[in-house]
């Protein structure tokens, strides 16, 4: 999008890209028109010439530029305000009719309509994506380890279970010995 001030015009070349599905096992031939319109007035109207569309094509796309700068001075001040002022983009809706030539019958393919919102400043819509170094991928977490369960264990490794127990609570070897020490001196002293 470029504006000239001192003439008070605009310049603004959109590029389409249409995709054509061929599923034939023919070649066929698309051409047609396409319109640009901002809001009710139409901006540019685009002829689009003949092209191949190989057979199987899914699908082929096709790139067309078109001016869209042919909109009535009423409605320019109208772009300026919508480029010059919050969120600086405007809006334009392409319609089209197409038709394919496939075995020397002309067929139409259903009508374009769609919309092309355009940023007024040259500076990409949103910021490019950080470079992606190669490396090797992370490697998954682990499961914590669960303790044994009772029913599953043998008796040799019964008392480990519950030995993996107590210390799941906090209580130690020594800290079980000192309260068992301490109930037979509180015994002794009151006898």
């Amino acid at each position: 999008m470029s504006f000239n001030t001192s003439k008070s015009t605009y310049q603004i070349i959109l590029a389409a890209t249409i995709p054509i599905f061929n599923p034939n096992y023919m070649p066929v031939e698309v051409s047609g028109s396409l319109v640009v319109s901002f809001y009710d007035q139409q901006a540019g109207i685009t002829g689009l010439d003949p092209v191949s569309i190989p057979a199987r094509a899914f699908p082929k796309i096709i790139t067309v530029d078109m001016d869209a700068s042919s909109v009535p001075q009423e409605y320019l001040f109208t772009i300026y305000t919508q480029c010059f002022t919050f969120p600086e983009r405007i809006i334009f809706f392409l319609t089209g009719k197409l038709r394919s030539k496939y075995l020397g019958w002309v067929l139409p393919i259903p009508d374009i309509d769609n919309y092309f919102i355009i940023s007024c400043t040259n500076a990409p819509d949103r910021r490019p994506d950080p470079p992606h170094l190669p490396g090797r991928p992370a490697k998954p977490p682990r499961p914590p380890n669960s303790p044994p369960r009772p029913w599953k264990v043998g008796k040799r490794d019964t008392a480990a279970a519950v030995g993996v127990a107590g210390q799941m609570e906090g209580d130690t070897k020594e800290q079980i010995t000192e309260v068992e020490v301490e109930e037979e001196v509180e015994e002794g002293v009151e006898a």
